[in-house]
């Protein structure tokens, strides 16, 4: 089975760069990007889908942010929510975002932005 990796993040450059390091990281990973937090909701809730290894989760995006996204996956069905590590990231300079998103019990990692090789290398670790 392919590793699987979500992308929930507004930015199409960050996404752009974040395939092409998973993509070089892990030549086996299936990639699903969602610029919007509801996309994400939507495709975790459909019948079918493959379970996702990690989500990296940007912090600010507009309708929803990650952490409103936290709060609604958090009440998904452990079925459907898998064994998903979730990876924050954000290029918020707000000390609260990164305290706060360390704290948050689905939390496995947080990223400062703009991101890099080593940084997300191991977030998969």
């Amino acid at each position: 089975m392919a590793f699987s990796v979500a992308i929930i993040e507004d930015s199409v450059e960050d996404t752009f760069f974040l395939t092409r390091i998973l993509g070089r990281v892990r030549p086996d990973c299936q990639i699903n990007a969602f610029k919007l937090a509801e996309e994400a909701i939507i495709y975790l809730k459909s019948p079918g889908r493959s379970p996702l290894d990690v989500i990296f989760l940007d912090i600010n995006m507009p309708r929803m942010t990650g952490f409103q996204f936290l709060e609604i996956y958090q009440d998904l069905y452990p079925e459907l929510k898998g064994n998903a590590r979730i990876v924050m990231i954000s290029h918020s300079i707000n000390p609260a975002d990164q305290w706060n998103a360390q704290q948050h019990p689905l939390v496995h990692g947080y990223l400062s932005k703009p991101l890099d090789y080593s940084k997300i290398c191991a977030a998969l670790e």
